[in-house]
């Protein structure tokens, strides 16, 4: 078996109340597993996590417009915090997008990461 890790969103700055580009793809056709580590830092006054979609698509053209799976990564201020899903990888390809939920507070240092394993 091979595992793979590919960072498929990093954003320095996210934006108050701000959604980012729909960022990828990855390739999931042939994986057996996959994780996905969502990870921000929170500035000292954040009150509102940072919320991460993961949307699929058949042809890595046409993405659903709702969510395949989505997750928050919880506030915590001056801190990065890290969190990961195990999601099925069923989906061919998938992309990821976050939102910064806090109307106040800019998150920093965004990063979406995909593990997955192919036979």
């Amino acid at each position: 078996m091979q595992t793979n890790t590919n960072v498929i969103l990093e954003i320095e700055h996210l934006n108050p109340n701000s959604t980012s580009d729909l960022y990828g793809p990855v390739e999931l056709s042939n994986s057996i597993k996959c994780a996905i580590t969502a990870q921000a830092y929170f500035r000292a006054n954040a009150s509102e996590n940072v919320r991460t979609l993961i949307l699929s698509s058949w042809d890595d053209t046409n993405y659903d417009t709702e969510p395949y799976a989505q997750f928050d990564i919880p506030v915590q201020g001056n801190q990065t915090v890290r969190t990961t899903y195990a999601v099925l990888p069923d989906p061919k390809y998938i992309k990821a997008q976050v939102v910064n939920l806090d109307p106040n507070e800019t998150a920093d240092y965004v990063k979406v990461v995909v593990t997955y394993t192919e036979p």
